[in-house]
């Protein structure tokens, strides 16, 4: 039996450490690539009816999007451009899933072509109550993690 603990808290270890390493690691992965963007435009796909119908509107979301980005002390250009912040929001009866994420234009070394990639993301699902305000509250949470992680990317001075 003294064996087999000997050999059990060796990988009892590695577990715990090396997974609070990893987790460690996976914050500094997931900000890193935010670091250094200067500008940010900002997209909003077009919503669905059920959107629609709890007062959603693709403006009311551009504007609370800007607006929150604008006081956080990014620039926001209008133009269509990369890098951006993109905005999903689905509504299916009283369901709403919603993904926000930073595209961008990146080269693969083997093939000289530009793509689109999303560099950053962050999603919730939910219920709403037949308004917008849980949607908008919850779009607002993305929001923070995003500002959380392009800070620590690119510290205040």
């Amino acid at each position: 039996m003294k064996q087999s603990r000997g050999f059990l808290a060796p990988i009892l270890s590695w577990a715990i450490f090396g997974s609070l390493a990893f987790a460690a690691q996976d914050v500094s992965f997931k900000s890193s690539p935010l670091k250094g963007i200067k500008t940010l435009a900002v997209q909003v796909e077009k919503l669905s009816e059920d959107g629609m119908k709890i007062g959603l509107t693709g403006e009311k979301i551009q504007a609370t999007a800007e607006g929150r980005l604008r006081r956080e002390g990014l620039v926001i250009t209008n133009t269509a451009t990369y890098p951006c912040l993109y905005i999903r929001i689905n509504v299916m009866g009283s369901a709403y899933s919603i993904r926000a994420e930073t595209r961008e234009e990146a080269t693969l070394t083997r093939i000289p072509l530009p793509f689109r990639v999303t560099t950053w993301y962050a999603e919730s699902t939910g219920v709403h109550d037949g308004s917008s305000s849980n949607v908008i509250t919850a779009l607002q949470e993305r929001f923070d993690g995003f500002v959380r992680d392009y800070y620590k990317a690119n510290p205040r001075k």
